[in-house]
């Protein structure tokens, strides 16, 4: 049986509220119309699992930025993977922001991103994305290490050059 998008929508709001979201950032996030009511509840769903996890408002305010559905799709993706990386006895103690991005922030300090990208490549785009993404972690408080995490594989290139920047990349993760 499905269940219908207000009733999707309904247990959303719910989840939400009992994780402390703000009913302004729930209204934001239920109200982007680039999500399916399945990819909200997918990424709710995987809040939800992180209920030792603090700050998770900062990935519904990261969420609510989705501006097109590969977007969307890639949030409720990334979502998963935190759920998995915290549920895989690596302790998620909170989410961060990270400029416009949201990261998890282990217990032992470090910064880790999770990408559900098939592969990385280093491309100009990358290249500055990862220069920002940097600083910007680099500039919050006793950073213990920054890690990268993908779903797929990852050029030479794009390895060397995030190891350089002082990351450690993690490939070929279960989403």
């Amino acid at each position: 049986m499905q269940t219908p998008p207000s009733e999707l929508r309904k247990m959303n709001r719910e989840k939400l509220m009992a994780m402390g979201i703000s009913s302004d950032i729930i209204d934001l996030f239920l109200g982007n119309t680039v999500y399916t009511p399945v990819q909200q509840t997918k990424i709710v769903q995987a809040l939800a699992r992180m209920d030792k996890t603090a700050d998770r408002v900062h990935f519904v305010k990261f969420a609510v930025l989705a501006r097109t559905g590969n977007a969307a799709f890639f949030r409720a993706r990334q979502a998963e993977m935190y759920a998995n990386l915290s549920k895989n006895a690596i302790n998620v103690e909170r989410f961060v922001g990270v400029g416009n991005n949201a990261a998890a922030r282990l217990s032992n300090g470090a910064v880790v991103f999770c990408f559900p990208l098939d592969y990385l490549a280093w491309t100009e785009a990358n290249a500055n994305l990862a220069d920002a993404l940097n600083r910007q972690v680099d500039s919050l408080p006793k950073v213990q290490g920054k890690e990268i995490r993908i779903v797929g594989g990852i050029s030479a290139a794009a390895r060397r050059a995030l190891e350089s920047l002082g990351w450690k990349v993690v490939d070929n993760q279960k989403g």
